[in-house]
């Protein structure tokens, strides 16, 4: 039996991968995002059992931190054939950091699959805050971290220490493009939605929510943008932890919000978004790839810079609805 920590959407096509090719020999799945517990409810993939563990606890959590331990010994108790944890984050993680020191105690292998290169951010100063991350997570999880300033906030990076005394084997993480398709065909056929080479995907959600657009700015903008582009077959992806969508969005067909787009994006002609990283996955899949950063008039100019630098230059920022329409 194989355990697979799947804390984040990116990793959820690496894992899916991983358990069909060592089909059928038995996986279990923990996470810790709802969306990816429905994902792999969802598809009842053989052999495969997922539970939801969350990852963090509260710092005055002591009895929470006591019952996640105590389920997760009864949960792999049970599996006197675990022989392989598979972990795919470098930062955070927090509980999930103490199931790799309590796997690597019981003699079991465990590897990092790298999904990118490691995070390159200044040391936070000394602070209350880096200082009360580093207690925490070394008392509640047993994880010696190196506290990074993200510019906003502290981000805790899994420290060298940390892997090499839990012995964790580091790999870079490989899909198998075809598995991929495999499961992206069951899953279309299952939502019901026809989608042809011309399709067109328009991730929706967490922009208004997270106010980097005014709501009435977003209103206007895409329903403008919307009523240009009807004549294409348009299919929504709404974020799975936000339902911000205006009236013209909501009409539209819809994937399943928990359901990681990732692993679909091949399927469409174009994707169009605002900040996602699915932007950048899927210029890796060879589709074009729009932001919207440019389109919309944001509530932060220095948010909007910061997410256009975090997709890079490989996603299209048009300006106007005109640019658009020579894009798609």
């Amino acid at each position: 039996m194989e355990l697979f920590l799947c804390a984040n959407n990116i990793s959820v096509k690496y894992v899916l991968c991983r358990i069909k090719d060592i089909s059928p020999e038995k996986s279990i799945v923990f996470t810790d995002q709802y969306n990816i517990f429905q994902f792999f409810d969802y598809l009842k993939i053989d052999n495969t059992q997922v539970f939801f563990i969350q990852s963090s606890v509260k710092w005055y959590g002591l009895l929470d931190l006591h019952r996640l331990k105590k389920k997760v010994r009864q949960i792999l108790s049970k599996e006197l054939d675990l022989n392989h944890v598979h972990m795919y984050h470098q930062a955070f993680g927090g509980f999930y950091n103490w199931i790799i020191n309590y796997c690597h105690k019981l003699h079991v292998p465990i590897t990092y699959h790298r999904r990118v290169a490691p995070l390159q951010m200044p040391i936070a100063k000394a602070s209350l805050s880096s200082i009360k991350a580093k207690i925490i997570y070394k008392l509640y999880y047993s994880t010696s971290i190196e506290t990074l300033d993200n510019g906003r906030s502290i981000t805790p990076k899994l420290a060298p220490s940390f892997f090499h005394n839990n012995s964790i084997k580091v790999a870079i993480a490989t899909e198998d493009k075809e598995t991929t398709i495999v499961y992206a065909r069951e899953i279309l056929k299952k939502t019901g939605i026809d989608i042809d080479k011309n399709s067109l995907l328009l991730l929706t959600g967490c922009v208004v929510d997270s106010n980097l657009i005014c709501v009435e700015e977003y209103k206007k903008k895409m329903a403008l943008l919307l009523n240009k582009i009807k004549d294409r077959q348009i299919v929504c992806k709404c974020h799975p932890r936000f339902s911000d969508e205006i009236e013209e969005e909501k009409e539209l067909p819809h994937i399943p919000s928990f359901i990681p787009i990732n692993i679909l994006l091949s399927f469409f002609s174009v994707v169009i978004g605002y900040s996602s990283y699915a932007l950048v996955e899927a210029t890796q899949a060879n589709v074009r790839s729009i932001s919207l950063i440019d389109f919309f008039i944001p509530s932060s100019t220095e948010k909007r810079d910061n997410y256009r630098s975090y997709l890079g230059e490989s996603v299209i920022y048009p300006k106007d609805v005109s640019e658009i329409l020579d894009i798609i």
